[in-house]
């Protein structure tokens, strides 16, 4: 018997992306990141229970923000959002990936939590 190299089932589509992680952490892609959020250090965090949405909208202010955690030498981005899930009640047991889009009414990044990829 010997080791056997685990390679994961991870494939790049080249499309923006966000997923919300069992751990409450959102994970937003390198694409994500280039067209939304690049040159933004922190988000602000939105929620709509009647069309079950959620909104990030970019800034860099302090107050009410959460921060977009960049790894060294990666492009995705962390944001660590188990408090506004639960707050919201989301589930987040299931890996999930949604579509970000552009709500030009609203000035924000938004998913559909009734569209999962």
């Amino acid at each position: 018997m010997g080791f056997e190299k685990f390679i994961p089932d991870r494939v790049s589509t080249g499309e923006a992306k966000i997923t919300i992680l069992p751990t409450g952490v959102f994970w937003i892609n390198a694409v994500t990141e280039k067209d939304f959020f690049e040159g933004f250090k922190r988000t602000f965090l939105f929620y709509d229970k009647e069309a079950r949405a959620i909104g990030f909208q970019p800034t860099d202010e302090q107050e009410h923000s959460y921060s977009l955690s960049r790894a060294k030498g990666r492009k995705d981005i962390t944001v660590s959002g188990t408090a506004f899930l639960e707050y919201h009640k989301v589930p987040h047991e299931e890996r999930k990936n949604y579509k970000p889009t552009w709500n030009e009414e609203e000035k924000l990044v938004q998913i559909d939590l009734n569209e999962p990829l």
